[in-house]
């Protein structure tokens, strides 16, 4: 196999000329808004954060949620539930309601309360149906509507 040097050093160039520019934030905010989508002609970018808005973005909430702030929005939330749902259904009725995740996928963060809730006694859930493959979980509410009142 034959490499072509110049052709090599010539993009070699080429990246490092991006490179100084994406190093530059009011050129790379100018070279996103130019990068256009080859179908439509428009960009689905958001254009790039100066250095003072990244020190924001990447800054810890003041406060941060009580522990057990989740669990009780499940709690919550499953009597509002049909009598059979999946974690999908409830996360997504949470969010609806306007319950404020802090986990970056919600989901999961209810399938883990749901999980605990199963292995107490007085649990308010069963499983109904046990997920496989792309089916999710079934979970049915059962009559011990009492311990979400209880707070267990």
């Amino acid at each position: 196999m034959r490499i072509d040097l110049d052709k090599l050093d010539s993009k070699i160039k080429q990246l490092q000329e991006i490179k100084r520019l994406a190093a530059d934030p009011e050129a790379l905010s100018l070279l996103e808004s130019l990068v256009v989508d080859g179908l439509n002609g428009t960009s689905d970018r958001k254009p790039a954060l100066g250095p003072e808005q990244r020190k924001l973005t990447n800054t810890i909430p003041e406060r941060a949620p009580r522990k057990g702030t989740l669990t009780q929005g499940v709690k919550e939330a499953i009597p509002r539930m049909s009598s059979r749902f999946t974690l999908y259904e409830l996360t997504d009725k949470m969010i609806a309601e306007g319950f404020a995740f802090t986990a970056a996928t919600p989901s999961i963060a209810v399938s883990d309360v749901l999980r605990t809730m199963l292995k107490k006694d007085n649990s308010v859930i069963r499983v109904y149906r046990r997920g496989k493959g792309a089916t999710p979980t079934m979970y049915e509410r059962t009559a011990n509507q009492e311990a979400l009142k209880l707070g267990n």
